[in-house]
């Protein structure tokens, strides 16, 4: 769960429209994700001990480099549950959907995500389809948003984890 806020084009038969919308969002998918590695810093290896303590660990497997606690991800939405409370800046008074329904979390996307060290925070940017969740003249439309998000990282299961053999 988090907040988001970009842009997104409502298309139908009628016509089509782009819009700032600013809101919840809940993104549900899957995510491949990777740690960054990072230079040793002598001057910080020194002075910081809990620091020295995660570059003593990495060197024990062998490693020049070592993580730094950034990841990044690629992420896969396939609903968002946050996109039913998503609102377009620029029409205030359009209200929240009354019918709401699978189709309208239904949500496919790509983003990428940047996880920071020792906060479960992650920055999210991307693209995401919401059918049939926005109004034009009266007609149900299509929307496609783009949007940035700082979401609070919750994975539910891991499917697979590297693991290195220590030596």
């Amino acid at each position: 769960p988090g907040l988001t806020a970009g842009y997104e084009l409502a298309s139908n038969s009628s016509g089509e429209a782009w819009a700032p919308n600013f809101g919840f969002t809940a993104p549900v998918g899957l995510a491949f994700s990777w740690g960054y590695k990072s230079q040793i810093d002598g001057l910080r290896y020194h002075s910081d001990p809990i620091y020295r303590k995660r570059v003593e660990r990495a060197n024990k497997f062998g490693d020049s480099q070592f993580l730094g606690g950034h990841s990044g991800s690629l992420f896969f939405p396939l609903i968002d549950l946050g996109a039913i409370v998503l609102f377009r800046l620029d029409n205030t008074d359009e209200a929240l959907p009354q019918d709401v329904g699978f189709q309208q979390i239904f949500s496919p996307g790509v983003l990428y995500g940047h996880g920071f060290p020792n906060v479960p925070l992650t920055l999210m940017a991307g693209v995401q389809v919401s059918p049939k969740l926005r109004t034009i003249n009266e007609e149900k439309a299509n929307a496609i948003r783009f949007n940035v998000s700082l979401v609070v990282d919750l994975p539910m299961a891991n499917f697979y984890t590297k693991t290195r053999k220590r030596r």
